[in-house]
């Protein structure tokens, strides 16, 4: 059985997965710390529970590389019409 125990406590947040993943589940997958902090980064930016900044955080990685990854990973980033008007307004 894999074990994933991941803390995630300077972003504010900790999971916890205590029983690991069943070797028949991941076969031979094996998951790095690294990569599953990414992966649970993503997942939490593209449900919209965090921002963009926020999500670079849980994922150790500067802004622009988060950005990277989302664009090597063909994901859209989550940003709003509305989000374009207000910072049109905050630059005039």
């Amino acid at each position: 059985m894999q074990r994933l125990l991941l803390r995630l406590e300077a972003a504010g947040l900790t999971y916890v997965l205590n029983d690991g993943i069943p070797d028949d589940r991941m076969g031979d997958i094996r998951v790095n710390e690294r990569d599953a902090l990414v992966d649970i980064a993503i997942g939490l930016y593209k449900r919209e529970q965090v921002s963009l900044g926020r999500a670079a955080e849980i994922a150790n990685m500067s802004s622009p590389a988060f950005l990277y990854e989302l664009e090597r990973r063909k994901i859209p980033i989550n940003y709003s019409v509305d989000d374009l008007r207000q910072d049109l307004s905050t630059l005039r």
